[in-house]
């Protein structure tokens, strides 16, 4: 970014250049010298200023006695440059970029591993495993009592590949039971892996909902 730090004139000087540019552009009449920041002497020399953060949390066990680990190792660079132009001019640059490496360094919890097979509750099912208890009967994701699919004829198909709609029962959630007991609530199973892993789910929420591994741990690149 270019600026004036002077007040004086700064409009007339502003709109003088810009019209200076366009009658320069459209080769009707050269641009004066005089009419643009020095970089002569009166220039200042260049002050650059660079500034390192990093941010770590570790969370420990959850609802299901799951211990999280580590949850966040955001790095922040930023370069902050300064020169004057002379002329009451000066030039002013702000570079920023942040890497979080917690999408690798624990990809079992937030990256391409998290996850995995989960149970849901069913009335009708076998007895319960973990995250419920263990009287609340649950079945696997996209089965039934005895193995049946409740949802046979509605295109769910969380067991063979090669047919159509496959939503297998892996890199899945249950929405909720981290932080509480869902034993006797209504229970969803939820894709937990980045999109471009995983991708049933995804959708752009407004810059949100809908990232790749990439995007989540340097946005500003993306």
């Amino acid at each position: 970014m270019i600026r004036k730090t002077g007040k004086k004139g700064k409009l007339l000087r502003i709109w003088k250049i810009v019209a200076l540019a366009a009658i320069a552009a459209s080769g009707s009449a050269p641009v004066m010298a005089e009419d643009l920041p020095s970089m002569g002497e009166e220039s200042s020399p260049w002050k650059t200023d660079v500034f390192y953060e990093n941010d770590t949390h570790v969370r420990g066990k959850d609802h299901t006695g799951r211990s999280i680990g580590l949850s966040k190792f955001r790095n922040t660079l930023q370069i902050e440059s300064d020169k004057g132009l002379g002329d009451g001019w000066a030039f002013h640059s702000v570079l920023r970029g942040t890497w979080d490496g917690v999408y690798q360094m624990n990809d079992s919890k937030f990256g391409d591993k998290a996850g995995g097979a989960i149970q849901l509750e069913n009335i009708g099912g076998p007895a319960g495993a973990p995250p419920f208890a263990s009287s609340a009967p649950t079945v696997p994701w996209g089965g039934g009592v005895n193995g049946a699919s409740p949802f046979v004829g509605l295109g769910f198909n969380s067991t063979n590949p090669n047919a159509p709609n496959y939503n297998p029962n892996q890199g899945l959630e249950v929405l909720g039971a981290s932080w509480h007991n869902t034993n006797g609530g209504v229970a969803f199973g939820v894709p937990v892996r980045p999109c471009d892993t995983d991708s049933r789910g995804c959708a752009d929420f407004g810059g949100y909902g809908n990232l790749k591994k990439s995007e989540l741990e340097s946005p500003e690149f993306n």
